[in-house]
C-alpha cells in the first residue's frame, strides 16, 4: 500500500503483526522519499489498530439547541472509564464500526449514541465529505474516525445495551427530568 505524501510516495515495504487482542500491534517498515535536505530513507514504526472494526470508528457530537428549558445550546458529553489512562474521563459517544452489526459509519454512530448516551433521533450531519477515509485517531494508529453532529437528539425510549467493559457515569441535568451526563452550555 503506497500513500502520496507532500513530495512523493511513502512505500510500505513490510508489515508484521506483533500482538493481537482488543488492539493489534504491527511493526511497519516504510520507505520515505527523498525530500528537501533528507535523502531517501527506510523507517520502522509501531502501529496499532482495531481490524475487528475495519479500522473505522464513529464519534458523535450531540447538540441540544436553545429551547425545552435551555437558555442556550447544550452538548452532551459522557464520563467513561478509559483504560489507557486508567481513569474516568469526559468523552463523546464513540464506537467501533462492526461489519456484522452496522451497514455504515452513520448506523454505527446512531447505535453508539443510543448505547452510551441513551439518546436517539435528531438531525444528523456528517462532518467530513462523502467518501472521506476518516480522520486518524492519532498519527501512529491505523484507526480512523468519522465525526457526526447530531442536532436535538431525544432520550432513547429503549437505549442500546452497553458493552460489559463500559463504565459510564450518569448524572442529572440541573433541574431537568431526564437523565443526562454532562451538559456544556453553548451561547450562540
Amino acid at each position: 500500500m503506497a500513500s502520496t505524501g507532500a513530495q512523493g510516495k511513502f512505500e510500505l515495504l513490510s508489515e508484521k503483526q506483533i500482538h493481537q487482542r482488543y488492539l493489534t500491534l504491527y511493526n511497519r517498515t516504510v520507505r520515505f522519499p527523498a525530500r528537501e535536505e533528507q535523502p531517501e530513507a527506510v523507517h520502522e514504526f509501531d502501529v496499532v489498530g482495531h481490524p475487528q472494526s475495519d479500522f473505522q470508528f464513529a464519534v458523535t457530537f450531540p447538540f441540544h439547541p436553545h429551547g425545552r428549558g435551555r437558555k442556550g445550546g447544550q452538548v452532551t458529553v459522557l464520563r467513561e472509564y478509559c483504560s489507557g489512562v486508567n481513569d474516568m474521563m469526559w468523552v463523546l459517544p464513540t464506537g467501533g464500526f462492526s461489519p456484522k452489526r452496522h451497514l455504515n459509519c452513520l448506523e454505527c454512530a446512531k447505535a453508539e449514541m443510543s448505547e452510551e448516551a441513551h439518546l436517539e433521533g435528531g438531525d444528523w450531519h456528517p462532518l467530513t465529505p462523502a467518501g472521506h477515509p476518516g480522520i486518524p485517531e492519532v498519527k501512529w494508529c491505523a484507526n480512523r474516525f468519522t465525526p457526526y453532529l447530531c442536532i436535538d437528539p431525544q432520550e432513547a425510549a429503549v437505549p442500546g445495551a452497553r458493552d460489559a467493559e463500559e463504565v459510564i457515569e450518569c448524572t442529572w441535568d440541573r433541574g431537568h427530568e431526564s437523565p443526562t451526563y454532562l451538559w456544556l452550555e453553548v451561547d450562540l
